[in-house]
């Protein structure tokens, strides 16, 4: 008989063998010594290596990233589904990116660990992998230390206009806090930048919930907004309900160290009975620095 491919056998793993001890991929993360500071971002390079046995990620097949403090608490999440694409025996490779929004308080200072591990999206099971570093129990590897120093006085900083309500709590631990825009149009000032990188941010444009009204300013019938950003010259438009993710670069260092984003959309969503209209939320909000 012909034995299974690669792909054909990481298939039949994780639809079934999920409680087998051989691991069905390698993962490797890199840089494992990982600095965080408020309200930045760090990146890492993951690696997904398929196994001689698993090969193929399985349908909604989810990675879960966790930030543990000392006592092991989780304090933040940044799940995600696995990448599409693999190639039977072939590596994957993309960014993750850990960060400290400015919408929420900073993680308070000192030594952290970075946990990863693979499961079913559908039921939950956990599948072993090998990835260089101690396994906490269930599935739950080791792979990187993270240190949060204290946060930065000079900046940089995030002045929203009076546009923008006040924060609320987001629900779960990959969103601590939401920010929603009160009419059509608001700023942020971006104070205290000393070099090049770009401005990440999380934009939603939410779809209207029970006793909500949505309102289309113009005649296009799409809820959509408009990001202008005044260290790039550049401007970015959103369309559709959902999340939209955005990188906005600096690539010179902004005269007096600051730059201005600028939101403006097309819709409102009013509560019924009341006076108040929102329209996009801001969900995660911080600066990369470049290199």
């Amino acid at each position: 008989m012909r034995p299974l491919s690669t792909v054909a056998a990481f298939a039949l793993c994780l639809a079934g063998c999920g409680g087998g001890q051989e691991p069905v991929a390698h993962l490797a993360v890199e840089p494992r010594q990982v600095r965080l500071g408020y309200p930045e971002i760090a990146e890492l390079q993951l690696t997904w290596q398929p196994l001689d046995e698993p090969g193929q990620r399985a349908r909604g097949a989810v990675v879960f990233v966790h930030l543990l403090d000392a006592p092991g608490e989780i304090v933040r999440t940044f799940d995600h589904a696995l990448p599409a694409g693999w190639q039977d025996g072939e590596p994957v490779t993309y960014p993750l990116k850990l960060y400290q929004s400015a919408l929420a308080p900073p993680l308070p200072p000192g030594p952290y660990r970075l946990t990863m591990g693979l499961y079913d999206g559908r039921g939950r099971r956990r599948w072993p992998l090998a990835t260089g570093g101690p396994d906490l129990g269930r599935h739950e590897y080791q792979v990187a230390d993270v240190v949060v120093p204290p946060p930065d006085r000079a900046g940089p900083h995030f002045r929203f206009s009076p546009d923008w309500l006040p924060a609320e709590p987001g629900g779960d631990r990959q969103v601590l806090a939401r920010r929603w825009l009160r009419g059509s149009r608001g700023t942020i000032q971006v104070t205290g930048l000393r070099g090049t990188g770009n401005l990440w941010l999380v934009i939603e444009i939410p779809p209207p919930s029970a006793g909500q009204k949505l309102t289309i300013l113009d005649s296009s019938n799409v809820p959509s907004a408009e990001v202008s950003w005044s260290c790039g010259g550049m401007d970015t438009s959103l369309s559709g309900q959902g999340g939209h993710e955005m990188e906005l670069p600096a690539e010179e260092p902004p005269p007096g160290g600051t730059c201005e984003v600028e939101v403006r959309t097309n819709f409102r969503l009013a509560v019924e009975g009341t006076p108040e209209q929102r329209s996009i939320a801001l969900s995660n909000l911080a600066w990369n620095p470049a290199g």
